[in-house]
C-alpha cells in the first residue's frame, strides 16, 4: 500500500454581496485519483474580533486537479464585509 499523497492551503474567498458564494481550489499538483476533500471557513486576516459571523462550507464537485465549494453565511446576516478565506485539505 502506498503512502496518501495530501495537499492543502488556505485560499482567499473574499467579501461577498449576497448570502452565499462559490469558491474554487486549483491542487498545486494533480492527484493520480480524486481525493477526499474537508474544508472550513477562517476568519479573514486583519479583522481581529471584528466580526461575529458563522459560516457553512460544503464541497460540491472534486476532481484530480481541483475543488469547488459552496460558502454560506448562517447566522442570519445577508452578506459579509470581511475578507473570508477557505482551510482545505486532499488526501488521495
Amino acid at each position: 500500500m502506498s503512502e496518501p499523497r495530501i495537499q492543502s492551503g488556505i485560499a482567499e474567498v473574499g467579501g461577498s454581496g449576497e448570502l452565499s458564494c462559490t469558491a474554487t481550489v486549483t491542487f498545486p499538483e494533480a492527484f493520480p485519483e480524486t481525493p477526499v476533500v474537508v474544508a472550513n471557513a477562517l476568519r479573514g486576516r486583519g479583522y481581529p474580533g471584528l466580526f461575529d459571523d458563522t459560516f457553512a462550507v460544503s464541497v460540491r464537485t472534486v476532481s484530480t486537479a481541483a475543488a469547488t465549494f459552496r460558502v454560506r453565511r448562517l447566522d442570519g446576516g445577508s452578506h459579509w464585509s470581511q475578507n473570508l478565506e477557505l482551510c482545505w485539505l486532499a488526501v488521495a
